[in-house]
């Protein structure tokens, strides 16, 4: 297994990074959570910092195995997986965290729990292929009319506007065959009338290596003020480099009041 790199180490203590981590919910399906806090212990250790309670947190701890991507201001990033371990709400790293001025003079929210996780593998530096990207969000949006699926009304206007920003970071993820759920850049997301996403494979094919057609799959939007929405469904397959997700759930990612909003049925609140 490849080890963190001291240059790497100091890379991940910024504070301007986006960090998504990847678990599975309790209808095993992939669910990713925007968690900025991720950082390395050391070379074979990674860490998350908590300030508020979202399902991932339950669901990290009961299904140990995750996916994270970290992603820097430069569009360099790292992909990797990781198994939860433990949290404390004390210690080194505790200390560490609410020690920066991120979280130091933050009114609101400081760090109440450090989660600790082995790490059990993690790419080499990539860097986001931006012209690749925007040839492929072209190519995604000129196949919307023709990837409909359904009629049903899912995504409402501002969850729509989330994933069709052109340049919102977008991140797809499914569950390989160790059990681990995979997280991949997908920038070049569309989606078709809100009830489907298509996206292309292309630029970062391998990544997508294991998925087949009918696997659960979601994918996180996120807007550059750091407003997210988290979508989840089927998986068509892939047909000439593109696929779609046929919605079925929606989950609002925001504090103070995280919640599926899809189902319209569900209002139950979430744990924040």
């Amino acid at each position: 297994m490849r080890k963190i790199t001291e240059e790497e180490y100091k890379f991940f203590e910024k504070s301007e990074k986006l960090g998504v981590v990847g678990t599975i919910d309790d209808q095993g399906d992939p669910h990713l959570t925007l968690l900025t806090t991720i950082m390395a212990k050391d070379e074979n250790e990674m860490v998350v910092g908590q300030f508020t309670k979202g399902l991932s947190k339950d669901f990290m701890k009961i299904r140990n195995k995750c996916g994270f991507i970290i992603m820097g201001m430069d569009m360099n990033f790292w992909t990797g997986k990781m198994t939860w371990k433990d949290v404390k709400t004390e210690g080194e790293e505790f200390v560490k965290y609410n020690n920066m001025q991120m979280w130091r003079f933050n009114t609101y929210f400081g760090i109440s729990r450090v989660h600790y996780f082995d790490l059990n593998d993690i790419s080499e530096k990539r860097v986001l292929e931006i012209p690749k990207i925007a040839k492929n969000e072209i190519r995604c949006v000129l196949a919307k009319p023709f990837k409909k699926t359904q009629k049903q009304v899912i995504l409402r206007p501002y969850a729509k506007k989330l994933v069709n920003g052109l340049g919102n970071p977008k991140f797809f993820s499914f569950i390989d065959e160790e059990g681990f759920p995979v997280v991949v850049p997908c920038v070049q997301a569309q989606e078709t009338g809100s009830n489907t996403i298509v996206f292309s494979k292309a630029p970062y094919k391998a990544d997508f290596d294991g998925l087949k057609a009918g696997a659960r799959v979601c994918l996180l939007a996120v807007s550059t003020s750091m407003e997210s929405v988290l979508v989840k469904g089927e998986f068509s397959g892939f047909k000439s480099g593109l696929g779609t997700i046929k919605i079925d759930r929606v989950y609002n990612s925001i504090p103070p009041i995280t919640r599926y909003i899809y189902p319209y049925d569900d209002f139950t609140v979430q744990k924040i």
